[in-house]
């Protein structure tokens, strides 16, 4: 009682202060020593060597850790809770909890208010109450469908049993990164960067232990990074979900990666957001990959992972390009030809196939010219935001024209200019239209560089060209789709 009325006589002051930190960091699965929740609660905490004035308070982002260790909140006492149902079960979707301990919950002072929040408000004055407990905090209808869901899930973690689910998951995800750790090329270079697995953080470091996920980037041979997408398009081809990116946590991405603000910023300047699939800048990866593993895992998952990037990366080209291109050579006894050139004019729609084809310094002629836009923030639309662009097919037109066909659609035919002045407004509003009714959102068809052959790059990831061997795209297939001696 005394320390929720020194809280109520704060919170009118504001100098209560709050501390708010992750069980289990979403990135890495690093787990957090949580009895810095009752260390903080009892102790009057310094900032700065200056002693605060009001209470002290803890927020503790449990999201990730109630997947498979929930925190015992009688030892580790937390006022404030925050978790995410769609992260226990996979099911449903936006809803999550906040736990506030009622002794916490007089510091809070909410500045709005609504639906079915209040017991009064009055339209011509400033004047409302709030419902008193958990119904002051739920705004609008509660989810009650998605609410009444929620049983079944909890059945089934009941009957499997929580530290079973935890033990089991532990194990997959400790096997699948020792096995990602021994993987090697041919020259001794290890293939994976494991991030975290290392035993804790050390003296002086909250980490104390490490939950089912395993964050990664792929190297080369020589040393340069696999970019994460590349990654996340190749096991998902096998039938692998992976999530790529900083995962929405910006301090561990930047601590792991070793990313500096000046760097962050200049990757930004240079066009990459979140989203994206800029995901190598200046040599170094702007994200990584992570696998997290549950109570529906199984072994057969984690070896899926491990051979597809033994597959992949350590035994296809693993002594560089040269020695790569002889041992396809020897084996086949015959050069390496080329079977097939193939252009793709517009960003994550679907591509033609050329016999022969120009090529400038930007690339093939053409190629990844022009991207969707989300007409709202100017950010570029790809398969992984707008899946039906995969079902625009594109076609030469001309010398420097292409034709654009979607299902239910007109051809849109497109031309790039040789002047550089990019695409003339009236065909640019005409294309934008053409996306923007296709893809039932407002769009912006933009080409790269303004158009025209001074154009240095346009809209592909890093290099102008990509060269695949067919063996390696045979490997992603079905045993019963591969062609005979293809």
């Amino acid at each position: 009682e005394s320390r929720a009325a020194a809280a109520e006589e704060a919170g009118e002051e504001g100098s209560n202060s709050l501390l708010a930190f992750p069980a289990e960091s979403n990135f890495s699965g690093a787990r957090y020593d949580l009895s810095l929740a009752r260390y903080v609660r009892l102790s009057r905490c310094k900032v700065d060597g200056r002693g605060m004035r009001g209470d002290w308070f803890v927020l503790l982002d449990a999201a990730k850790a109630c997947c498979t260790r929930p925190p015992d909140l009688a030892d580790h006492p937390a006022d404030f809770v925050a978790l995410s149902f769609y992260k226990i079960f996979g099911y449903p979707t936006g809803l999550g909890a906040l736990l506030i301990r009622r002794d916490a919950a007089v510091a809070l002072r909410r500045r709005y208010y609504g639906g079915g929040t209040v017991t009064v408000s009055v339209a011509d004055e400033d004047f409302f109450r709030r419902r008193a407990g958990e119904d002051g905090w739920e705004d609008g209808t509660p989810s009650f469908l998605a609410i009444e869901a929620l049983a079944e899930g909890f059945d089934q973690i009941s009957r499997l049993g929580p530290s079973r689910i935890e033990a089991h998951a532990s194990a997959i995800a400790s096997y699948c990164a020792r096995r990602m750790g021994s993987l090697r090329h041919q020259n001794g270079t290890r293939v994976c960067e494991v991030y975290g697995w290392d035993g804790g953080g050390g003296v002086g470091s909250f980490v104390v232990g490490q939950g089912p996920v395993v964050a990664f980037n792929v190297l080369r041979s020589d040393g340069s990074w696999v970019g994460y997408r590349e990654v996340e398009t190749l096991a998902g081809a096998a039938g692998i979900v992976l999530r790529t990116g900083c995962h929405c946590n910006p301090g561990a991405c930047s601590d792991h990666l070793g990313i500096t603000a000046s760097q962050a910023k200049a990757n930004f300047e240079a066009g990459h957001n979140c989203w994206d699939d800029r995901d190598v800048l200046e040599g170094k990866p702007t994200g990584c990959v992570r696998a997290s593993f549950g109570y529906m895992s199984n072994w057969e998952d984690a070896d899926a992972l491990v051979c597809l990037l033994e597959a992949t990366y350590a035994k296809i080209g693993t002594t560089g390009r040269g020695a790569a291109l002889s041992v396809a050579q020897g084996r086949r006894g015959s050069p390496p030809a080329l079977r097939g050139i193939y252009v793709y004019p517009v960003k994550s729609c679907r591509g033609f196939e050329a016999e022969s084809w120009p090529v400038g310094r930007a690339g093939f002629h053409l190629d990844r010219r022009w991207a969707v836009a989300c007409a709202q923030d100017g950010s570029i639309l790809t398969q992984k935001r707008e899946k039906r662009l995969a079902t625009v097919e594109t076609s030469a037109h001309g010398s420097r024209g292409v034709a654009l066909n979607a299902p239910g659609m007109e051809t849109l035919l497109l031309a790039s200019t040789p002047s550089g002045e990019g695409v003339p407004e009236e065909d640019s509003a005409r294309a934008s239209g053409w996306f923007s009714r296709f893809l039932g959102r407002p769009c912006e068809l933009v080409e790269a560089g303004g158009g025209g052959e001074g154009a240095k790059k346009g809209f592909s990831n890093q290099g102008g060209c990509l060269l695949v061997c067919e063996e390696s795209v045979g490997r992603l297939l079905p045993a019963g789709e591969r062609e005979e001696g293809g």
